[in-house]
C-alpha cells in the first residue's frame, strides 16, 4: 500500500507541476510565434512552413507532458 501511496504522491506532484509548465511552455512557443523576427531575421512575412514546424514541436512538447 505505501507502494500506492508514493506513486499517487508523485502524480499528484507532476500533475501540479503539469499545469505551470504547460502554461510558460505555452504562453513562450506562442510568443515566439508571435515574434517572427526570432525565426526569420532575414525573411519579411509569414512562413507557413516554419509556422508549421514550431505547432508541431508546441504540440509535441504539450503532449509529452500528458503522457
Amino acid at each position: 500500500t505505501r507502494r500506492f501511496h508514493t506513486l499517487d504522491l508523485v502524480w499528484h506532484t507532476r500533475h501540479l507541476r503539469l499545469g505551470s509548465h504547460l502554461l510558460l511552455d505555452f504562453t513562450l512557443s506562442l510568443q515566439n510565434l508571435a515574434n517572427r523576427q526570432n525565426y526569420y531575421p532575414n525573411m519579411r512575412g509569414f512562413d507557413p512552413i516554419q509556422f508549421q514546424e514550431q505547432a508541431r514541436s508546441i504540440w509535441l512538447r504539450t503532449s509529452f507532458h500528458f503522457h
